[in-house]
């Protein structure tokens, strides 16, 4: 007989919706259009972020960290510089074009931006 193939273990983390914390972070105006700003789906550093929007880079990284906080977006390490963060939308925020214009659906609300 041959030796038995080892298998490999996934491990996969599920993450209910808090439609709370999802309007909490929905609330300000800034976060709105920090996830506006990650709509394309790719990493973006706090300087790409806040390029459009009049804050400080401090400021638009504790919204992010809110966002985080709420599951709307993820941070990523950069793997070049450990001191810098990429932030793109979570796998579960839905986004589309449509006529009308874009969505984001996030589970428990749509909105058009």
């Amino acid at each position: 007989m041959s030796e038995p193939t080892a298998f490999t273990v996934v491990t996969t983390t599920i993450r209910t919706v808090d439609a709370d914390a999802v309007f909490l972070a929905l609330s300000d105006p800034t976060r709105r259009q920090i996830l506006v700003s990650l709509f394309d789906g790719k990493p973006h550093a706090v300087s790409g972020i806040g390029g459009s929007l009049p804050k400080h880079r401090d400021l638009v990284r504790k919204h992010c960290e809110t966002l985080v906080k709420s599951g709307l977006i993820l941070r990523e390490p950069d793997p070049q510089d450990g001191r810098r963060s990429y932030y793109r939308l979570a796998p579960g925020v839905k986004v589309s074009t449509t006529p009308e214009g874009r969505t984001l659906d996030f589970g428990c609300c749509i909105i058009r931006c």
